[in-house]
């Protein structure tokens, strides 16, 4: 009898942990489905499922559902705490079936230390006596093989979560070491595949993120490089024209003070020839040949440093002469005309490509064409043996009608320039030509009327190749 009770007693306990979360979600579906299978058990008599008010809300047969019992077996149960098994005789009992002797199992369900319902059930002993010892252990069998089953089925979830936040944990260290690329590969078809497919998404868009700000990154570093070679462009040329003004002022003063005794030194040599062609023409002794030789000499070299000092003058004072609407093609063309017959001498072919119609500048003609003289003259020297020489001109149209410039090219097949004089030829008084076949000024003088024009000059050069110089003006308001 007594391995009768305990049989019946772990009977009861496992329909109330099957009954367990049914109970607590009030899940009467589920519950009913656990009383009808537990009634067509042999020897079950009644199964009840009872509330924490100790209500029933499932039964064998529904006849009680809703009634809260209260005969003594019933309240022996509604205040059980632990599970408990009763005797119950004949039909006082008014809920049996008349059947003879039974054991009603009462077991007590808490969740969080609250008592949420209570699960009995009415087992007739009248057949049962010589089976339960058989079958006990029958269903020891199973419940241990159902216990071994859910446990292989608990390692294996916990495995398949533990390999799957494995790899969550590897992939997001990847990604906190700036590695985002890394995708997750979780193919579950469960929530677990949908929380992988938001990591990867998740991933994606921080790459993207991190690219557009790379991107961005190297658009700003290339405008600010852009900006500051500007800002270093533009100091340089504010560099240049204020040694420019600070020489002009040094070289007029200068240029004053020489061009005085030159003057004298020319008209005293005037002087002496002419009367040494007096005497000539008086049959008295004439001069010696080499006094004649050394007047002329003189005054070739004389003649020179005024040349320098007129140079030394214009590049301190400019011009004076006021500006007025200009056509630059027109001063390029009587430029030309003036050099043509020169560069042909030395075997230099000229090419023009000037644009039709361009606008005008506000400038002034003489001192545009001094500008393109000097260089037409500095790319004739430095093509000694021949070469070409190509003149451009363009309307630069890529800016507002308030800043559009018209350029002009004087490109040139010569020796060109080294690169570390580059830098230097508008210095006054620098110059790459041989002694005594350059002042020095000319580009100098050049920068000057090309700045006070509010235009710009450069040179581009490459050494056996040749030089270009681009000038750009702005186009008459």
């Amino acid at each position: 009898e007594k391995t009768a009770k305990e049989t019946y007693l772990i009977l009861a306990k496992t329909l109330a942990v099957a009954c367990e979360a049914a109970i607590r979600d009030q899940n009467l579906a589920v519950l009913n489905e656990w009383v009808k299978h537990a009634s067509e058990q042999e020897n079950i008599e009644y199964v009840l499922i009872q509330d924490a008010h100790n209500v029933v809300i499932a039964c064998t047969g529904s006849k009680h559902v809703g009634d809260r019992l209260t005969d003594e077996i019933s309240e022996h149960a509604n205040q059980a705490i632990v599970p408990l098994i009763q005797e119950a005789h004949g039909e006082a009992e008014g809920f049996l079936h008349g059947s003879g002797h039974l054991f009603d199992l009462a077991v007590p369900i808490f969740d969080k230390g609250q008592k949420i319902g209570t699960v009995r059930v009415g087992i007739s002993t009248k057949t049962l006596n010589q089976q339960v010892v058989a079958s006990s252990h029958h269903g020891l069998k199973l419940i241990a093989i159902a216990v071994v089953i859910g446990a292989v089925l608990i390692l294996f979830v916990d495995w398949k979560l533990r390999g799957t936040l494995r790899k969550l944990i590897r992939v997001t260290r990847q990604m906190a070491n700036g590695d985002l690329s890394q995708q997750v590969d979780i193919q579950t078809g469960d929530e677990l595949q949908t929380l992988g497919d938001s990591f990867n998404q998740m991933a994606g868009a921080l790459k993207g993120s991190q690219e557009e700000l790379e991107k961005w990154s190297h658009e700003l570093e290339d405008r600010v490089a852009e900006r500051t070679l500007a800002l270093k462009q533009a100091q340089a040329q504010l560099l240049q024209s204020e040694k420019l003004a600070s020489l002009g002022e040094l070289v007029g003063n200068i240029a004053h003070e020489i061009n005085n005794p030159i003057g004298i030194i020319l008209s005293r040599i005037d002087v002496m020839r002419f009367d040494a062609e007096e005497r000539m023409g008086e049959a008295t002794k004439p001069l010696p040949d080499s006094f004649v030789e050394d007047l002329a000499v003189l005054e070739k070299h004389a003649r020179r440093i005024a040349n320098t000092t007129h140079g030394l003058l214009t590049f301190a004072r400019q011009s004076s002469e006021e500006f007025a609407e200009t056509d630059v093609n027109a001063v390029l063309e009587e430029t030309l005309a003036l050099v043509e017959s020169q560069l042909t001498k030395v075997k230099i072919t000229l090419q023009t490509d000037l644009a039709p119609h361009l606008p005008l500048v506000m400038g002034n003609g003489n001192q545009l064409g001094q500008v393109f003289l000097n260089l037409f003259n500095n790319a004739r020297d430095a093509m000694s043996e021949g070469g070409t020489l190509h003149i451009q001109t363009a309307l630069c149209e890529n800016l507002t009608p308030a800043q559009q410039t018209i350029k002009v090219v004087v490109e040139d097949t010569g020796v060109g320039i080294l690169p570390e004089h580059l830098n230097r030829i508008f210095e006054p008084f620098f110059t790459t030509k041989e002694p005594g076949k350059g002042t020095g000024l000319g580009l100098s003088v050049s920068y000057g009327l090309i700045s006070a024009h509010g235009g710009k000059i450069r040179a581009q050069s490459e050494v056996g190749i040749g030089t270009k110089f681009i000038i750009s003006l702005p186009i008459s308001q």
